[in-house]
C-alpha cells in the first residue's frame, strides 16, 4: 500500500512514522506499527510504502471474535505507547 505523507508543507505524519519505526521505538514490545517497508520523494511529495494489510478499510479482515478483541487490545497499547513517549 502506497500512501501520500507529506506535500512539501505537512511533514507531521512523516516525522511520526520515521519515530515509531527507530530501533528504539521498535524494542518496545507494546509497538505494533505497520513495517514501513520504504519512503519516496517524488518534488514536493513524499510517499510511504507499506505491507498490504487487508484490502477494504470499511470491511475488517477478522474471521472471529478473539481477532477483534486483540486488535483493540493492540490499539489501546499504541495509544498508551504514545501517550506514554511525549
Amino acid at each position: 500500500m502506497v500512501r501520500v505523507v507529506a506535500d512539501g508543507m505537512t511533514l507531521q505524519e512523516l516525522e511520526i512514522l520515521r519515530f515509531l519505526t527507530s530501533a528504539e521505538a521498535l524494542s518496545n514490545p507494546e509497538n505494533h506499527t505497520i513495517p514501513v517497508l520504504g519512503i519516496l520523494s517524488f518534488g514536493k511529495w513524499q510517499f510511504v510504502i507499506f505491507p498490504l494489510v487487508g484490502t477494504d478499510p470499511c470491511q475488517p479482515w477478522f474471521d472471529r471474535v478473539a481477532e477483534v478483541v486483540d486488535c483493540i487490545g493492540q490499539t489501546l497499547e499504541v495509544w498508551d505507547t504514545c501517550c506514554m513517549t511525549r
